[in-house]
């Protein structure tokens, strides 16, 4: 059985390589794809998703950021079984910072260069204070 593993926005799969996965599954990582201009998340996660093949039982696992697109992708492919790691499970668990982009709609003005390492490591600081 295949394990579809997504790490965090701004984090690749080292944070990951320390867990253990059960040697009779095979691992598949998912690399972020490059959001197309305006794109919808909806339409983003249903991308993310072609990666996975669904003809046959299948695990997700998350990681912070990844942990909220597996529980999406597994909307549209169900998993046998969903993990998050370092994640929230529903809106209630957003932090502020979260919720003031979404009241505000700045997220949705910033152009997409505006995503890189440097901001993601800048915001890895500021939501410790939200």
């Amino acid at each position: 059985m295949k394990i579809y593993v997504v790490s965090g926005l701004g984090a690749d799969f080292k944070v990951l390589e320390k867990i253990e996965f059960p040697k009779h599954h095979e691992v598949v990582f998912i690399d972020w794809l490059i959001p197309h201009q305006n794109e919808e998340f909806s339409d983003y996660v249903k991308r993310m998703a072609e990666k996975i093949d669904d003809s046959e039982p299948f695990y997700l696992v998350g990681y912070s950021f990844g942990g909220i697109m597996v529980q999406e992708i597994n909307r549209l492919k169900p998993a046998k079984k969903v993990v998050i790691l370092g994640s929230i499970k529903s809106d209630k668990e957003k932090s502020r910072l979260i919720k003031a982009g979404q009241i505000t709609k700045i997220p949705k003005v910033l152009p997409v260069t505006f995503f890189n390492e440097r901001t993601t490591n800048m915001y890895s600081v500021v939501r410790k204070f939200f």
